[in-house]
């Protein structure tokens, strides 16, 4: 018999049993005072009579809503075995918990899971340790993790994501740049996959990829959506599958609002097609091939052998949508298509389109829940999300002045290690950049005619990039010469 505690302060004392159907578990919750000694709570006479207690509470119409409940009472009635060591045993971070604790000796050795899912912030950290901070060793589960992982591992994934923010935060960037500068910073690894003996977590996790030497691609858009979410940018990850195999894929995309370059739409991102692909290269410095894509763009390249599983149905959407809403009602729009709708919603506008109080009419529901957009608004609502997806590419020119931006910086933090000159500059946006492969053909066979090489060198004329380069290569070299004679 598998159970769980759970331990609730509570100013009265008592016990409920509920049936967990999902792992096939019975979850016994304690609600104990604070001053209770919870050895004597759980002596078996005493436990017996809450149970008995807690069990009278169920009449007779309670049978069959409450049938597990009801089953794992007198279960737990039957079986005379120690509470304690056969239960994980689950706490709650709130006030009193942690003299509770200390005041229990029989909880000392034990492995206490924290209750709830935290996310990779400082907001969701801290409370935690004000309450654990000299439990680490408990377990927690954080958001981007499927396995539980200690205090002390979450408290290490939160500063590892923090190390990325802030080398980003410390500039003044505008959005664009700050992901470009996070893409950077987050395919800075090479792809390894877990060794046959590891579990299938420790190269997806972000905490074990973030932390150890193995990730994927899973591993790789996690923590860019962690990273871009510390930095306040919405995005999502997004699964594709593999056609004719059993093996998928993970990107990202998303919402870009900048004006700085008049960009504002949904853009694909996918670190692990661009990352470093052995250890001391920094090639893979010169290529964005999968960097800030649209979607037709992203679709020249998953056509022929990936299919996206998250946003399925999206070429069809704005006129199934019309069609339904407008001849049948909102009300029979399907499942599959609200989630559909509300996971683009919530990456533009970080909130349900439709919720299920719009397709339910029930007086007693709050105004404010009961809210509906007529048909019309939600049909240009749907309409503006798909053309945000179907956006214009970003273009030679933005992305050369993108990429001076983010690029000057990196080259003035570590020179050694970006490549700042204007031949890197045509490598990255001519020949490894946003050029087709019919483009680099016809530049292999009429030379540097082709369109895209001249709207490079227009750019490159219009900005005065070479200019600029050699002011920022002619800046940081002063700028060592300086350091070496201040330090001599």
């Amino acid at each position: 018999m598998k159970c769980s505690i759970n331990l609730n302060l509570s100013s009265e004392n008592f016990v409920d049993v509920l049936y967990n159907d999902l792992n096939d578990k019975y979850e016994i919750s304690l609600y104990i005072s604070q001053e209770c000694d919870l050895e004597e709570f759980l002596r078996r006479d005493n436990f017996d009579n809450l149970l008995r207690k807690s069990l009278s509470n169920y009449n007779s119409d309670d049978e069959e809503l409450f049938k597990y409940s009801i089953e794992g009472i007198n279960l737990i009635l039957k079986n005379d075995f120690p509470i304690l060591d056969n239960s994980e045993i689950v706490v709650y971070p709130e006030d009193g918990i942690k003299e509770f604790i200390d005041n229990n000796p029989c909880l000392k050795n034990k492995q206490l899971i924290v209750n709830g899912e935290f996310d990779i912030n400082h907001e969701s950290l801290d409370p935690l340790l004000k309450y654990f901070d000299n439990h680490k060793d408990y377990q927690v589960l954080i958001n981007g993790n499927t396995k539980y992982v200690t205090i002390e591992e979450y408290e290490k994934t939160v500063f590892a994501i923090d190390e990325i923010v802030n080398k980003i935060k410390k500039y003044n960037l505008s959005q664009l740049e700050q992901i470009m500068y996070a893409y950077d910073l987050v395919r800075d690894r090479v792809y390894k996959s877990e060794d046959e003996n590891d579990d299938f977590s420790v190269s997806r996790d972000i905490s074990s990829a973030l932390l150890g030497n193995k990730i994927v691609c899973v591993g790789y858009s996690v923590i860019f959506e962690k990273v871009l979410d510390n930095l306040g940018i919405r995005s999502k990850m997004i699964t594709l599958h593999r056609k004719n195999t059993n093996k998928g894929h993970r990107r990202n995309i998303v919402y870009v609002d900048d004006p700085k370059y008049d960009i504002n739409g949904v853009y694909y991102f996918d670190t692990t097609w661009d990352s470093k692909k052995i250890n001391g290269d920094s090639a893979y410095l010169d290529s964005y091939k999968f960097f800030c894509r649209n979607k037709n763009q992203i679709n020249k390249y998953d056509k022929i052998n990936y299919e996206d599983l998250t946003l399925e149905g999206l070429e069809d959407l704005p006129t199934e949508f019309e069609n339904i809403i407008l001849k049948e009602g909102l009300g029979k729009v399907p499942k599959k298509m609200i989630k559909l709708i509300n996971f683009i919603s919530n990456l533009v506008e970080g909130k349900d389109l439709i919720n299920v109080y719009m397709l339910i009419d029930i007086p007693e529901v709050p105004e404010f829940l009961r809210f509906k957009y007529s048909r019309e608004e939600l049909i240009e609502k749907v309409n503006y999300y798909y053309d945000l997806i179907h956006s214009n590419s970003i273009g030679i020119d933005k992305l050369t002045k993108l990429l001076f931006n983010v690029r000057k910086i990196e080259y003035y933090e570590n020179p050694s290690k970006y490549p700042f000159s204007i031949d890197d500059f045509e490598r990255t946006i001519v020949d490894e950049g946003i050029m087709n492969p019919k483009e680099r053909f016809l530049r292999a066979i009429f030379g540097d005619s082709n369109e895209s090489f001249r709207k490079f060198e227009r750019t490159v004329n219009d900005m005065e990039l070479e200019k600029m380069i050699e002011q920022v290569r002619l800046s940081k070299a002063l700028r060592e010469v300086y350091e070496s004679k201040k330090h001599k």
